[in-house]
């Protein structure tokens, strides 16, 4: 007896256990296989996110630049080579509060105008060095202004941009030449916004063995294909990093954990273990239990995150059901998931403000502009438009310098802020001088003693412009019209515009209704 009961148990070990173990097997291969797959989109994925923000950063210092280029006594000053402004405006403390190390203008002929510097390097050894033929060149239209570039074991950022009117018309008067040192916590910084754990080094990327090819990416710090190794622990990604004229001089390294590999590796051997526990105290049950608590739900986990990834809704959840390993599996990555969504969703609301003044810019404006109409139209509450452009600004910007116009129109911005009060108030800036306010659930009259509020909030700040003709402060003119039932987006954005255009032609200084 003892012996039939070895052959059977030795039979049902050879037919139903070893299938089981690679049955298990396989299962962990496929969900490895698909994790991986997972993992490596996302960190390439994770790596555009990390050349947009460090983009972002080198766009903020050439709008910078770019402001002090297009000013009319500067491209005067070019012209000519004399006058006081630069003794007046490019002295040391100037381009220290704008954060440049040193500060160069050349003329149409490339004859260095003026030099200052408030560190150690001097702006006529980098014209001397190999990097001195590309700054010197004027820049092609549509060609960036600034590049990364590794100068005594720190990085630099060099720009130039042409000298023109403030207006930014006209060929280049002159070029202006700029250097700034990156800060020191510059990789925290975009740790912290992005989120990602990167470095930036300045040697060339590491050949390692076995490492695998990713998309071809483009930045402002050049174009290439990055390399990324797959280890059990985490993703490691390396992209080169070119300086101002294409030389190589490092790479950004990101490394990117496998948090959901793990946790499934780790569920999957505590499942395979406990089936193995369950299959010697009765194996045809735990066959079928096995079957049912475990593979369909993984397989269905599997099935859903493999289609949450391919249709990138990354708000989607996992929906698998049981209070297991599984299920805390599957919770840890609707919080990975939700994550990637909160990022998403973050970096989409960046796209949707102006960094200026901190209100929504003309994309977000208009299709809250739609919504509102729509809503109009539905309900037939009231709803109002407001155009409003600032008095006289080139003049006060001519006057003052790009930096008190930008406090100017802060100002502005603030002023309208302060008087929004309810979720139907959102004003927005949609140009330089130029903002527009959408009031739902408010009449004209309402609209009109709104707009009022806001002229007496910016005239009590009294900002001086001694150059405009409406009045000696800071002001503006505004239109202001009210939906109809029957219009669209167009005619209703026309008729405000039509409106702000009769309180310019009245004076400024105003807020004129168009019924």
């Amino acid at each position: 007896m003892m012996g039939i009961r070895l052959k059977l148990l030795a039979s049902l070990m050879a037919l139903v256990l070893l299938p089981l173990i690679g049955t298990q097997t396989w299962l962990s291969w496929r969900l490895n296989s698909s994790y991986t797959d997972i993992e490596t989109d996302t960190l390439g994925h994770e790596m555009r996110r990390l050349l947009v923000a460090v983009d972002a950063q080198l766009q903020q210092q050439e709008t910078l630049v770019n402001d002090w280029a297009n000013w009319t006594e500067f491209a005067d000053y070019a012209s000519s080579g004399q006058g006081p402004f630069a003794q007046n405006n490019l002295g040391q403390e100037a381009i220290a509060a704008a954060g440049f190390d040193w500060l160069a203008v050349l003329d149409k002929q490339g004859r260095l105008l003026h030099r200052v510097s408030h560190t150690d390097t001097r702006p006529e050894q980098v014209l001397r060095s190999p990097w001195g033929v590309v700054l010197r060149r004027a820049p092609d239209l549509g060609e960036r202004s600034c590049g990364l570039a590794r100068q005594r074991d720190r990085w630099v950022l060099l720009c130039r941009q042409g000298i023109r009117n403030s207006a930014g018309l006209g060929d280049p008067r002159g070029l202006l030449l700029v250097g700034q040192t990156l800060p020191k916590d510059f990789e925290a910084q975009l740790q912290r916004l992005t989120g990602l754990n990167f470095s930036l080094h300045a040697v060339p990327p590491p050949d390692v063995p076995q490492a695998r090819t990713g998309a071809h990416l483009r930045s402002e710090l050049g174009a290439a294909e990055y390399r990324y190794r797959v280890d059990p622990e985490h993703l490691q990604a390396w992209w080169p990093v070119n300086d101002r004229i294409g030389t190589p001089v490092g790479h950004l390294r990101l490394d990117f954990p496998r948090t959901v590999s793990i946790q499934a590796r780790s569920d999957l051997g505590t499942v395979q273990w406990q089936l193995l526990g369950f299959f010697i105290l009765i194996t045809g049950g735990l066959l079928v239990l096995i079957d049912r608590l475990v593979v369909r739900r993984l397989l269905r986990f599997s099935h859903e995150l493999r289609a949450i990834h391919q249709r990138e809704r990354w708000h989607d959840q996992i929906t698998v059901d049981g209070r297991d390993e599984i299920t805390q599996l599957a919770q840890d990555t609707n919080n990975l998931l939700g994550l990637i969504h909160f990022q998403l969703e973050n970096l989409e609301l960046m796209a949707e403000s102006d960094a200026l003044t901190g209100l929504p810019n003309r994309r977000s404006f208009d299709g809250a502009l739609q919504r509102a109409l729509a809503t109009h139209k539905r309900h037939g509450r009231p709803l109002c438009l407001v155009l409003v452009d600032v008095d006289h600004f080139k003049a006060y910007n001519d006057r003052h310098g790009h930096a008190q116009g930008d406090t100017a129109l802060k100002a502005v911005a603030q002023s309208l802020l302060a008087q929004a009060q309810r979720p139907g108030d959102l004003p927005a800036r949609i140009g330089g001088e130029e903002f527009a306010v959408i009031l739902e659930d408010t009449p004209a009259q309402g609209a009109e003693r709104w707009m009022e509020r806001v002229q007496a909030r910016l005239q009590a700040l009294a900002i001086a412009h001694g150059d405009s003709p409406a009045s000696p402060w800071l002001t503006f003119s505004a239109g202001l019209v009210s939906a109809r039932a029957d219009e669209n987006v167009d005619s209703l954005f026309q008729r405000a515009d039509a409106a702000l255009y009769q309180a310019k032609a009245q004076g400024r200084n105003q807020t004129v209704y168009a019924p």
